[in-house]
């Protein structure tokens, strides 16, 4: 199944390609940049919706968040000191995280580390638009802002239900992962 949604991406992006190729590509010079660059906008393909992750627990669903976001989380049985920081998306990274702090934390870190890689990619190459980047960028900010209204106001308590949590984020970090490298080896071909 991973093989066919692969093949459907590079598909994609390969027939954004040749018909970008095939409008004559509406190039413009600059004085400042002799690259080449496009005059219209091209959003960048294919790209994931954000996800919305998972649905809070019949337990969390009815927290009511009566803290400004800034301050820290009030002492409730089953809070957790978490000194938690990643520096990485990896299996090991993302199983560690302990409150629902860790996980938006490690939500938010996936997201970066597709944005890096994502335009590592496509910056110097005619699918990159300021544009369009950075209205990427605000969609997955607003998946985190979702992400935030609904396990934010848990802020350092235990999680409950850290399996399902771990098992979104991994196969959201390996979703955005395959579209990545989708994209890379369908612009090497080029």
């Amino acid at each position: 199944m991973k093989t066919i949604k692969k093949i459907g991406l590079c598909l994609v992006a390969l027939g954004l390609l040749l018909t970008f190729a095939a409008c004559g590509g509406s190039n413009s010079v600059s004085e400042e940049n002799t690259q080449a660059s496009t005059t219209g906008d091209i959003a960048p393909t294919p790209e994931p919706t954000p996800d919305a992750g998972p649905t809070p627990s019949p337990d969390s669903a009815n927290v009511v968040d009566n803290a400004d976001s800034t301050s820290p989380s009030q002492d409730v049985p089953g809070d957790t000191v978490s000194v938690f920081s990643p520096q990485d998306v990896s299996d090991a990274t993302i199983n560690s995280i302990q409150t629902y702090d860790d996980y938006l934390l490690m939500y938010k870190k996936i997201t970066e580390d597709y944005i890096a890689n994502y335009e590592a990619v496509v910056k110097d190459t005619l699918l990159y638009s300021e544009e369009a980047f950075a209205t990427m960028k605000q969609q997955y900010d607003a998946a985190f802002e979702s992400q935030k209204t609904m396990y934010g106001s848990m802020g350092n308590t235990d999680l409950i239900g850290k399996d399902e949590l771990v098992e979104f984020l991994i196969s959201y970090r390996d979703g955005l992962k395959e579209v990545t490298d989708a994209m890379e080896e369908t612009l090497k071909a080029f």
